[in-house]
């Protein structure tokens, strides 16, 4: 059974591994905060401001991750061109 998996695991390793360090960033940090989120809050949902709106661990760990990425990035971005502006 491994030996049918392991090429696929191998190809897709090469994949991301040719990705650029954002593209990198945004396949993992996401899931990793939705990963850890839901293990931190569990996956019974949370309440937003008292209205009966479920908000899961998992769905909000990702949006929290894929928003903290792509700022990070914008960051980057002003930050070099504050620098050559000078």
């Amino acid at each position: 059974m491994f030996s049918k998996v392991q090429p696929v695991a191998q190809s897709m390793w090469r994949w991301f591994r040719s990705r650029s360090l954002f593209v990198q960033c945004l396949l993992v940090v996401p899931t990793v905060c939705a990963i850890s989120f839901t293990f931190l809050i569990g996956n019974m949902g949370l309440a937003l401001l008292g209205f009966a709106v479920p908000l899961y661990g998992w769905v909000v760990g990702a949006v929290g991750g894929f928003l903290i990425t792509v700022f990070a990035k914008a960051a980057s971005i002003i930050h070099k061109d504050k620098r050559s502006a000078k």
